[in-house]
């Protein structure tokens, strides 16, 4: 059983139970491993899994759907708790889904998801709701190296998704207006205001 009244690896002096047991400062836990899709680049999207290893000997996962072509950071979310059994599943999970997980360093991870984000952010594009409360596990304020390339061809390109029907007039705007590219159906034309810029819809 984990000693919880032992003194706190971060060297604050304070007992690990009153000090970084159930923190919410996620950056006081090693990193553990890192992944990302291995389609990520040739697909434009991938799932980046953060894992780090709690005091107590548990995991914490950040786990988060990045757009390198467009929209930066469709999803994030946490896994707290979890085991060794708990982690393997959730990275089957993903791996199933993604066509396959490869290990990667922190550093890289962090590059492709603040690099995402940045990249989005020039467009205009705001990260998902839930981003502000899962991104301290991966130092959102520390510098990166924007190491990849982003966008598609040098452009952005957007894919417009069976459930973005509320939101595709407005990034088909965005992206028409740097001369970027997008695939979307004909019935993606939502109104008469938008006819002007989804008229001439380019399926590259």
């Amino acid at each position: 059983m984990f000693d919880v009244y032992k003194p706190c690896p971060c060297n604050s002096g304070k007992k690990l139970k009153f000090c970084c047991h159930k923190t919410s400062d996620l950056i006081k836990f090693p990193v553990h491993e890192c992944f990302v899709g291995k389609n990520w680049q040739s697909e434009g999207i991938g799932n980046v899994i953060v894992v780090r290893k709690a005091f107590d000997g548990s995991f914490v996962a950040g786990i988060f759907l990045v757009d390198v072509w467009f929209l930066g950071v469709k999803d994030a979310f946490i896994k707290k708790n979890l085991n060794d059994g708990d982690l393997r599943c959730l990275c089957n999970q993903i791996a199933s889904a993604s066509d396959g997980i490869t290990k990667i360093s922190y550093e890289d991870a962090r590059s492709i998801v603040l690099g995402g984000l940045e990249y989005a952010a020039k467009f205009g594009i705001q990260p998902h709701r839930d981003w502000s409360n899962s991104n301290n596990i991966i130092e959102p304020n520390k510098p990166f190296e924007n190491k990849f390339t982003f966008g598609r061809d040098g452009k952005p390109f957007y894919m417009a998704g069976p459930y973005d029907k509320d939101v595709s007039a407005s990034y088909i705007k965005k992206i028409t207006a740097v001369g970027g590219h997008y695939v979307a159906p004909a019935d993606y034309i939502l109104d008469d205001d938008d006819l002007d810029v989804m008229e001439n819809i380019l399926i590259k």
